[in-house]
């Protein structure tokens, strides 16, 4: 949940039966528009879409750096005459959202509209010295009119130690987001990679590499164990993952290849949910054997246009009796 610098986007999304028009407006004037063509059949949710839906989304981004760029500047003299200062800085964001729906729960006559702020973020960055920082996250997502909305909680919280500038090797630990998968969009919803494979767990990871090439190896012990080390009170870290990527950058094109690997997907936040839901409720849940999971990614920029391709899924089966969805 870091800001690197301050953006409006105005965004506009009309829906009719089958065509699903996304307009973006930046504040610098740039315009994009993308149109998708949507299936039928995919659930409550793609009904939804697919009658009419007005969404009106305004994304303001607030605490910019408390220094100007003349104080930047001097800060910069100084830690280079002094060996480096501690630092702290805001940064922020905050989603007001709009929305009209028709149709709901595939009722035609059935409609839905209200106010909401969607997406509220703090992140405070403490910089200690030249080698080491720190980083909280704080978040707040809202429901539709206020309903469903998620309290103000501590989303991320982590020390790390490494110096880009010195060093290749950069260590983190704490609670944050593991690098299992990239879950890139252009759009305003969250892509279904991201709803399957985003883990936020606490755990140690360490890094190597630079902006071409690096790679991640993380270690934690999730909220989901073995049944049979539960059974033996067992408690201990046994969940681990690796990830890599590759940069390549030209000045009219770029490409990035990355893949990701955790020994247990079903310790992501949207998988989780669902085998916790099944076993009774959080704390309950347990599973028979880790299913690991991988994901792979490509993403190809050239002038104005990018392809972002990216694939998430477990690499064996779960127990018919550990994951349900809808009820089956």
């Amino acid at each position: 949940m870091e800001l690197s610098d301050s953006k409006r986007t105005f965004a506009l999304v009309w829906v009719t039966n089958d065509l699903l028009l996304i307009c973006v407006v930046r504040y610098v004037f740039n315009f994009n528009v993308s149109v998708i063509s949507q299936t039928r059949g995919v659930g409550e949710y793609m009904s939804i879409l697919k009658r009419e839906i007005l969404l009106l989304s305004i994304l303001a981004v607030f605490f910019a750096p408390l220094a100007q760029a003349d104080e930047k500047a001097e800060g910069a003299a100084a830690e280079e005459k002094h060996g480096g200062e501690s630092t702290i800085q805001f940064s922020g964001v905050v989603e007001a959202e709009y929305s009209s729906v028709s149709g709901v729960g595939y009722v035609p006559d059935a409609k839905e509209s209200g106010f909401a702020a969607a997406n509220v973020e703090l992140g405070v960055d403490a910089k200690v010295s030249d080698w080491s920082a720190a980083h909280i996250g704080f978040l707040f997502e809202g429901g539709p009119r206020g309903l469903e909305s998620t309290p103000w909680e501590v989303d991320e919280a982590f020390v790390s130690i490494g110096n880009e500038d010195q060093s290749t090797f950069s260590a983190a630990a704490g609670l944050m987001y593991l690098p299992f998968g990239r879950f890139d969009s252009n759009f305003l919803a969250f892509p279904m990679t991201l709803e399957i494979g985003e883990t936020r767990e606490s755990a140690l990871m360490f890094s190597l590499g630079d902006e071409m090439l690096n790679g991640s190896v993380f270690f934690h012990n999730g909220s989901i164990g073995e049944a049979d080390t539960i059974a033996n009170s067992e408690d201990s870290v046994d969940q681990f993952g690796l990830a890599a990527t590759f940069l390549h950058k030209e000045d009219n094109w770029s490409i990035e290849i990355g893949a990701s690997y955790i020994n247990s997907i079903g310790d992501s936040n949207g998988l989780g949910d669902f085998i916790e839901e099944a076993a009774g409720g959080p704390g309950l849940a347990a599973l028979t054997s880790y299913v690991a999971g991988f994901s792979g990614f490509v993403n190809i920029s050239f002038s104005n246009i990018s392809i972002i391709v990216e694939q998430v899924s477990a690499l064996d089966r779960f127990d018919v009796a550990e994951i349900e969805f809808d009820g089956d």
